[in-house]
């Protein structure tokens, strides 16, 4: 009999509840509504079940009802919730879950678009050279990282990542005159005295160093310098006397840094710096990023700051 259901009055039956239990419970609460009301009716088994009066059982009642064998284990909870609405009104559902609290909270800081146009527009000079063959670098799954990570921030939409691969002197300054960006940045090989970049040369690829003193006068060499220069590249602490100016901020590398630790730097980096924290914060997350994948590069990373410029102070988004 219970794969076949049973009618209202049978029901009472088949729980070992009083009839007008029963109907108090079915009146007060059809059961249609017992899938938002009644946790233990629908989530954890489905103990009652209503379907349609099929003909098995002829008295005339439209629906019938089934129960799950373990709704014994229940019958209290039945009973009290039948008789007391605001009892039920407060038994977890997954529409309304067990801790009321977490429906207040906020996971994720809403943007809206007033407050988008509200802030300056950042653009990131994002430049990649790997023009030694016999030390390839991973520099486009860098770049990939940190497109990634800045498409799941707040201010996604408030930055853009200008990306200029093989890149040379000439993309620098191509770069500074087209989009004016506030940070520049370059992932590549370098050493104590300048940075690496690729050239023109498509079958022969000689490695050409352009020195910081150099690199500096490029960046001077515009109405709008950027405000940092990332150095992501080995022995690149060299460029703290040429850089400091013209940019405000200087992030270089003070040792050889590994592609797995340049990669989790610059993602995080920019993650935070497009949600909104400060450079400060946003390198302090990077070395975290670091340490994570690698203990003994945490401090390769070294932050630089002109006279008069405090990172801490310093929001891009």
């Amino acid at each position: 009999m219970v794969e076949k259901g049973h009618s209202q009055v049978a029901l009472a039956q088949l729980l070992g509840l009083s009839q007008p239990t029963i109907s108090r419970m079915v009146l007060a609460h059809p059961l249609h509504l017992l899938k938002k009301r009644f946790h233990i009716f629908v989530f954890h088994g489905a103990l009652i079940v209503r379907i349609e009066n099929d003909g098995s059982v002829r008295d005339r009642s439209r629906y019938l009802y089934r129960k799950d064998p373990s709704v014994r284990k229940y019958r209290e909870n039945i009973i009290r919730l039948a008789d007391n609405r605001r009892a039920a009104a407060r038994v977890p559902t997954k529409r309304r879950p067990l801790i009321q609290g977490l429906q207040g909270i906020k996971t994720t800081k809403t943007i809206t678009r007033q407050e988008l146009r509200r802030k300056k527009p950042l653009n990131v000079l994002y430049l990649t050279a790997n023009p030694d063959p016999a030390h390839s670098l991973r520099v486009g799954v860098e770049v990939r990282q940190v497109q990634d990570a800045v498409r799941g921030s707040p201010y996604r939409d408030n930055i853009a990542l200008q990306y200029r691969p093989a890149a040379d002197l000439n993309s620098l300054i191509e770069g500074l005159n087209d989009y004016r960006p506030r940070i520049v940045h370059f992932s590549g090989h370098g050493d104590s005295s300048g940075i690496a970049v690729d050239n023109p040369e498509v079958t022969r690829r000689p490695i050409k160093i352009v020195s910081f003193d150099l690199l500096a006068k490029a960046l001077s060499a515009t109405d709008v310098p950027p405000e940092i220069v990332v150095l992501n590249a080995c022995k690149s602490a060299g460029a703290r006397k040429a850089l400091l100016p013209p940019a405000k901020i200087v992030i270089v590398m003070r040792d050889s840094v590994s592609d797995l630790a340049a990669t989790a730097f610059a993602a995080k980096f920019y993650a935070a710096i497009a949600a909104g924290q400060s450079v400060k914060s946003a390198f302090a997350q990077g070395k975290v990023a670091i340490e994570m994948v690698s203990l003994n590069e945490a401090d390769t990373p070294d932050l630089l700051a002109a006279p008069g410029a405090n990172p801490a102070k310093v929001i891009l988004t």
